[in-house]
């Protein structure tokens, strides 16, 4: 990289061999000179790298946006695999739903992503948020016979009954105990959906929605990500914005 400051440093060095021989004029413009490339470099270096911003930073905790999109954590957010105890849960789920002879019926979801990851809204534009304590970690997948809601305990399973789209590109997901419609939305230039999602409980006399953004796992690097870091203790996780569903819906 041309250093500037290095160039002028030198071309100072040079000069000051005959500043006795100069004039306090010469001497005056070789001075502003000086500070004027000093004030240069400063300039290209903030501008050659990448800034991070933070929005809470202190000894046990960061919140920032993460510079780089590049980054791991993105392929964090975005891997679908088990941990070791997730997997004994998916595994032990799976016996008990093949020991009530539950029905697995096969779907065909057509073009419809299959895996999505959760998104927020902060100030008005929509992030990922990777958590200080994972356990606030939500995803979902699809399977060909089955809709898991995956969360840092694991994967909830939710054997497949019936998949439909309907005329304004909105899908409807029945599963057993559970109903997600997927609404596709815009916000800005980012494709992203809502799901609207019923719990079925006996004890409840209606169903109440449950509104989350999610944005196809594929898609996540079109969005920025707010990293939550705390390496030394659990901290409180950051508080984000909620977002106006009835609003979005209705653009």
């Amino acid at each position: 990289m041309f250093n500037v400051f290095g160039v002028c440093c030198l071309l100072f060095g040079f000069f000051g061999n005959i500043f006795q021989s100069l004039s306090m004029k010469s001497i005056y413009i070789l001075s502003i000179t000086f500070l004027f490339c000093l004030k240069s470099n400063f300039v290209f270096s903030q501008k050659s790298g990448v800034d991070t911003i933070f929005l809470i930073r202190n000894e046990n905790q960061k919140v920032f946006v993460e510079p780089s999109k590049k980054s791991e954590r993105y392929k964090t957010l975005s891997d679908f695999s088990f941990a070791e105890f997730q997997e004994e849960s998916y595994q032990s789920q799976i016996s008990e739903l093949i020991s009530a002879e539950t029905e697995f019926k096969k779907m065909n979801y057509g073009k419809m992503p299959k895996k999505w990851v959760r998104c927020y809204m902060f100030k008005g534009k929509p992030f990922l948020y990777y958590p200080c304590d994972f356990i606030h970690y939500r995803a979902a997948m699809f399977t060909d016979s089955a809709f898991l809601e995956i969360t840092g305990e694991g994967p909830q399973i939710y054997p497949m009954i019936a998949y439909k789209k309907r005329k304004d590109n909105s899908r409807c997901i029945r599963a057993q105990g559970i109903e997600i419609i997927i609404h596709p939305v815009t916000i800005g230039e980012k494709s992203l959906a809502v799901f609207e999602t019923y719990y079925f409980n006996q004890d409840e006399k209606e169903k109440i929605p449950i509104y989350i953004l999610m944005t196809d796992a594929h898609n996540i690097y079109q969005l920025p990500m707010i990293v939550n870091e705390c390496n030394y203790q659990k901290e409180i996780e950051f508080k984000l914005d909620d977002p106006d569903y009835m609003k979005i819906l209705k653009k």
